[in-house]
């Protein structure tokens, strides 16, 4: 029983240690999955034809992503290629930020973002109102 609690620690332990390269806990333990470009193997229980029409539906519409964010530097860069692989799908895309009271360096960050990528909009709390 001994053996099996120190065991569970030090898996709890590993995971926390190299969770800090990952967004978050599904990634870790499927880390194939958030891949870029996306994996396009499809599972044999998805029918291709309704993926090819969700593509083609997608490739000839617009999108608005919304994003409420703080605190976020650490994961900006996985984001924000996930993020623009997703809004690259489609005819069109927006990415909306809110960013509000972060005390790393997101902002900035986001303001480099917004300049580099015209379909990035950064949001000013103080225009909008600070509540």
């Amino acid at each position: 029983m001994i053996l099996f609690i120190i065991i569970l620690i030090l898996f709890f332990v590993f995971i926390i240690i190299n969770l800090e390269y990952y967004n978050n806990f599904h990634e870790y333990l499927n880390h194939n999955l958030y891949k870029l470009p996306g994996n396009d193997i499809i599972p044999e229980y998805l029918d291709y034809n309704i993926i090819k029409k969700g593509k083609s539906i997608a490739s000839n519409s617009s999108i608005v992503i919304c994003i409420l964010a703080r605190n976020i530097s650490k994961m900006f860069y996985k984001s924000s290629q996930r993020l623009e692989y997703i809004g690259n799908k489609f005819k069109n895309y927006k990415i909306i930020i809110f960013e509000n009271d972060s005390n790393d360096d997101s902002r900035n960050l986001f303001k480099q973002w917004k300049n580099h990528n015209k379909n990035v909009i950064l949001l000013n709390c103080h225009i909008i109102g600070n509540y």
